[in-house]
């Protein structure tokens, strides 16, 4: 990371970040933008293009900085990839309007002033969740009279064990080397149940 461009004139600054920036260390670049801040940079430009990672923990913390200089009348630019240009359209979706920075996906783009349209995403639509709407599930109704029910199947018969030779019987099957119990072949190593 390194301050690229300081301007006390206009209270601006671009700050250029490469490698990484995640939960382990974006703090770096967080003490970095609270000192330009405190040193009286209002509008700050990240350049983040070279980045190879970033992680939502450092969109939160660009959130972060983002308002804390709109606090003070200034506002924050984030330059991006194009992933993370995505992570932030997924993390920053549902923020109010002004409560994140904007994020464009080059310099060019970014002293234009216009951030590029929104394509849309893919994603899951939730219904009927206003209040008032069919948001709870629907209440089994008990069944008409006469209606059949299915009913559990009984349990199947247990062999009669107590006739010697019988199937399973104690000693059925018993001989030299066997101990009388049935056989058990486990078949994909697992344990038999």
């Amino acid at each position: 990371m390194s301050v690229v461009h300081r301007d006390a004139a206009t209270a601006t600054a671009v700050i250029s970040v490469t490698g990484e920036m995640d939960a382990f260390n974006h703090g770096h670049v967080e003490a970095e933008l609270s000192l330009l801040a405190a040193e009286g940079a209002l509008h700050v430009l990240v350049d983040c293009g070279m980045l190879e990672f970033c992680d939502v923990a450092a969109l939160r913390m660009l959130g972060r900085a983002h308002r804390d200089l709109r606090g003070r009348g200034g506002g924050l630019v984030v330059v991006a990839s194009s992933a993370m240009h995505r992570l932030s359209r997924l993390v920053w979706s549902g923020a109010p309007l002004g409560g994140c920075p904007a994020v464009f996906l080059s310099r060019r783009e970014a002293a234009g002033g216009t951030p590029p349209a929104s394509r849309g995403r893919h994603a899951p639509v939730l219904r009927h969740l206003l209040p008032g709407s069919r948001a709870r599930s629907r209440r089994r109704r008990p069944l008409p009279p006469g209606s059949l029910r299915p009913e559990p199947l009984p349990p199947e018969p247990l062999p009669d064990r107590s006739a010697p030779g019988a199937a399973g019987a104690p000693g059925a099957g018993a001989g030299p080397g066997r101990s009388g119990c049935p056989a058990v072949i486990l078949r994909g190593g697992g344990p038999a149940r």
